[in-house]
């Protein structure tokens, strides 16, 4: 089973929660989330921890269930190997994806214009040339980044990963004995996102969080 759960930041919204949010997570998150210099970063560093919180107890898991995250060689967060979850943000976007049967990643960013050609030693020849043929280069590179890094996620290495060694063009995508399977997720226009796991349902359960929820669910934590 697949779950995505995310939020969209409006504006004026990080400060009436803020404080609150932070205050109600443990010590250790609080500390981490401080060491970000601006205030959106720390704000996205509370909310993924939150959006994490409310997904894992979605699945069962309790309310201390952040004490118990640990973190592999890679630096990617887990809790054991009953489920598996991933994080990811951009803009104004928040999203937490967890399964229960097998890993998963996921990838969301912000389109803004760059210089796509400076990028093409991480891609792979079949995606080099899809690029050069596209209508649209920019958004192109935004679609076949980020089913890369969903597939680098969810296979467990994230950008330490050989990218240009990873195909994105085929329906299933190979990558060191496992095909993975990837799905757009809809988001408002500009920005890309992309799930990535062995398995996909046509469509996973995709909820919008306010961060009221976030808020109310987590007021026995305070």
């Amino acid at each position: 089973m697949i779950e995505v759960n995310y939020i969209r930041l409006e504006s004026g919204d990080t400060g009436v929660y803020f404080k609150r949010l932070l205050e109600a997570l443990p010590q250790t998150h609080q500390k981490t989330a401080l060491r970000y210099h601006r205030t959106e970063d720390q704000m996205r560093f509370v909310l993924a921890r939150h959006l994490t919180l409310l997904s894992l107890q979605q699945f069962g898991y309790p309310a201390d269930s952040l004490l118990l995250l640990q973190k592999d060689k890679f630096n990617r967060p887990y809790i054991n190997n009953r489920i598996d979850f991933n994080i990811t943000h951009s803009g104004v976007y928040v999203i937490c994806a967890i399964n229960s049967e097998g890993k998963i990643g996921i990838d969301v960013e912000e389109i803004h214009p760059i210089q796509t050609d400076e990028f093409e030693g991480q891609f792979h020849p079949n995606e080099k040339l899809l690029l050069h043929q596209s209508k649209n280069p920019l958004h192109q590179f935004y679609h076949i980044w980020t089913k890369k890094e969903a597939v680098c996620k969810a296979h467990g290495k994230g950008i330490t990963a050989a990218l240009n060694q990873i195909d994105t063009c085929p329906v299933e995508i190979p990558y060191e004995g496992v095909c993975w399977k990837t799905l757009e997720l809809p988001l408002t226009p500009g920005y890309v996102a992309h799930l990535a796991a062995s398995d996909i349902p046509k469509k996973p359960a995709f909820n919008q969080i306010s961060l009221f929820q976030l808020d109310r669910n987590n007021m026995h934590l305070r």
